[in-house]
């Protein structure tokens, strides 16, 4: 990868593994509880589909921190890479026409899906980002996204200025939100030395301890964890 600033480039070829675990977060499944026959058939039925409708793609580039933070992120004197992913429009637009024909469920099991697949594509994309630097000598500390932490929502706006994510046919609405929905845009900075470097489980780097996602078996981090 290039150093900041960095020309956008494209990721393509980004697949994910089906997380079961996550799903039945999703659907808002208790820990050790599993989906009833009912949905369990209606996700089989669903993820045959998938081949059709996952479109992933990526794009990103490599900016100093203070393009895309406040002075007080502690990021904002770091180089970091931006990145939105998606998997398409095609996945919920079906899920859409399910709705609309009274297929509750279908639609209901078919968006989950995609919320499930985005992550794992953005969580494949980190991926390839951290094997990329690693190619340049550099290491990719853990991704963040806009909304969370003390990062705020309204910095999105700043990603889709600085990245020509309509060339992956993603845009932004006034209120924030990324089309198609199932789109992840995050930070990672790039660095000899991060400032934190991701290692295991994404919970694992996690301050919110009731978070009813976490998962099983992990902590809070309690270098991040509140006062």
């Amino acid at each position: 990868m290039e150093t900041s600033p960095a020309k956008p480039r494209f990721l393509d070829g980004l697949t994910a593994v089906f997380d079961e675990r996550s799903f039945r977060r999703y659907l808002g499944y208790p820990r050790g509880t599993t989906p009833d026959d009912r949905v369990q058939e209606t996700l089989q039925k669903q993820k045959k589909l998938l081949p059709d409708l996952l479109k992933p793609r990526g794009i990103y580039a490599c900016f100093s921190g203070q393009a895309c933070f406040n002075q007080d992120f502690p990021l904002y004197e770091r180089d970091v890479i931006l990145c939105v992913v998606t998997i398409g429009g095609k996945l919920e637009a079906r899920a859409a026409e399910y709705a609309a024909r009274g297929d509750v469920l279908a639609g209901f099991v078919l968006d989950t899906l995609g919320s499930v697949y985005a992550e794992g594509i953005a969580e494949a994309a980190y991926l390839r980002l951290a094997e990329l630097g690693r190619e340049a000598g550099v290491q990719i500390g853990c991704r963040i996204s806009p909304g969370y932490g003390n990062w705020p929502l309204t910095y999105q706006e700043k990603i889709f200025a600085l990245l020509p994510v309509e060339q992956i046919g993603v845009r932004l609405t006034s209120r924030l939100m990324m089309v198609p929905r199932k789109s992840v845009s995050f930070a990672a900075e790039r660095s000899a030395d991060p400032m934190r470097i991701r290692e295991g489980d994404q919970c694992e780097d996690c301050r919110m301890g009731d978070c009813r996602y976490r998962h099983k078996g992990t902590k809070p981090s309690k270098k991040n964890a509140n006062p």
